[in-house]
């Protein structure tokens, strides 16, 4: 029985025909992208942008959750860009953002680097201190609301003890030093997140690249500016870029240590407990109530976040070390 030859044109390569794409095809499927990532962008649509969207028509009325829905207009924005309490909430937000950056790339990238020497027992270390990352926010509060009780707490007592007994303020009410405390019982809770960011930074950064900048004669603060800071650029990036979002969702701490009103006297008022205070007032029954204009400042701090993401993105774009 004769066998039929497909003749193969001279000059081709065989395999590169149109039967030979469709076998390659089959022998090496490429599933898109996207078929992964649906699930994870319909939940996140699901939760997060179905809520805002359907939110937005409430930011233009003077709803409170009970009578009549009525448009207002844009009366409500209006009042936010002038509101002296919005303002002030957004202010220490900011002072909140400017700290935890500094913390963060001060404190939590020198703890970083001392446990990267693995000095004897540094795994202890490491995990005392991520371990206030992994407590709720309000067990956080009240830990540091007895710590820093005048009567029971053992702040003041461990500073007489050393000889700082003259040291005895109202952490918590004094309108001077309570945003100081909010800022670094929020840190502490949170900085081990920037630390562990940083040592990952750091294990990923070649040996050999180290002892070549020290055979070069970089060494100390010189390898650390032209070595090693230009290589961690990436959690750098990371790490401000969860700051600034940390900063900006604080509620649960401030809540739990000054209350809904950020006593005293405002002092320590952010965006989360304005909102929420707005929204359902200072207590139950609250006359105060206004669901629209608690909208409106949430839109008005969404629109904040945006245009802080989209800078910093522009700003980190062309500065991150291809690894």
């Amino acid at each position: 029985m004769a066998s039929t030859m497909t003749a193969v044109p001279p000059g081709a390569v065989p395999g590169t025909g149109e039967a030979g794409r469709k076998k390659k095809r089959k022998l090496s499927p490429r599933l898109p992208a996207g078929r992964f990532l649906l699930p994870a962008v319909l939940l996140y649509g699901f939760v997060f942008i179905v809520p805002f969207i359907g939110g937005l028509p409430l930011s233009f009325s003077d709803w409170n959750g009970i009578s009549r829905f009525s448009f207002s207009g844009i009366g409500n924005f209006k009042q936010v860009v002038t509101s002296s309490a919005f303002l002030s909430a957004l202010e220490h937000n900011a002072v909140m953002v400017g700290s935890f950056f500094v913390l963060s790339n001060v404190v939590a990238l020198g703890l970083a680097l001392l446990l990267n020497r693995r000095p004897a027992g540094y795994q202890v270390y490491r995990t005392l201190i991520f371990l206030p990352a992994i407590l709720s926010l309000v067990a956080t509060g009240f830990i540091w609301t007895v710590l820093l009780d005048p009567q029971i707490g053992v702040v003041n007592p461990l500073l007489q003890s050393m000889g700082l007994g003259f040291v005895h303020p109202e952490w918590l009410a004094s309108p001077h030093l309570a945003l100081a405390v909010v800022i670094v019982v929020s840190w502490w809770q949170w900085g081990g997140v920037p630390m562990v960011i940083y040592g990952a930074g750091l294990k990923s950064i070649p040996g050999e690249l180290l002892d070549a900048a020290q055979v070069d004669g970089a060494i100390g603060f010189r390898r650390m500016r032209y070595v090693v800071l230009p290589l961690l650029r990436p959690a750098i990036v990371v790490t401000t870029v969860l700051t600034f979002v940390t900063a900006f969702q604080s509620f649960a701490v401030v809540y739990v240590l000054e209350g809904i009103e950020g006593a005293p006297g405002g002092a320590t008022d952010v965006v989360g407990t304005l909102i929420y205070r707005t929204a359902f007032g200072t207590g139950a029954f609250s006359s105060t109530a206004n669901l629209g204009y608690s909208e409106a400042n949430a839109v008005g701090v969404m629109v904040v976040l945006a245009v802080g993401l989209v800078f910093m993105q522009l700003y980190f774009r062309h500065r991150i070390v291809e690894l």
